[in-house]
C-alpha cells in the first residue's frame, strides 16, 4: 500500500509539470517541470513516511543503501 500510494503521488505531480514543459515556454516551461519533480519527491516521501510500517522503512532504506 505504501509503494503504491508513494508511485501515485510522484506520478500525479510530475505530470501536470510535464505537461507545462510540453506546452510552454521559456523559463515558465522549465519552473513547472522542476516544481513538478520537487512537488512529486516531498509528497511521495511524506505519503510513504506516513502509510509505511517500520518494516517497509527499513526495507526500503537497505534498498538504497545497496542498491538492490
Amino acid at each position: 500500500m505504501a509503494y503504491f500510494a508513494r508511485t501515485t503521488a510522484f506520478v500525479l505531480c510530475i505530470v501536470p509539470g510535464l505537461w507545462l514543459f510540453l506546452t510552454g515556454e521559456g523559463a515558465g516551461a522549465w519552473l513547472g517541470l522542476v516544481s513538478g519533480f520537487l512537488l512529486g519527491g516531498i509528497a511521495s516521501h511524506r505519503i510513504f513516511k506516513q502509510f509505511a510500517t517500520p518494516e517497509q522503512i527499513r526495507e526500503d532504506l537497505t534498498a538504497r543503501l545497496f542498491n538492490d
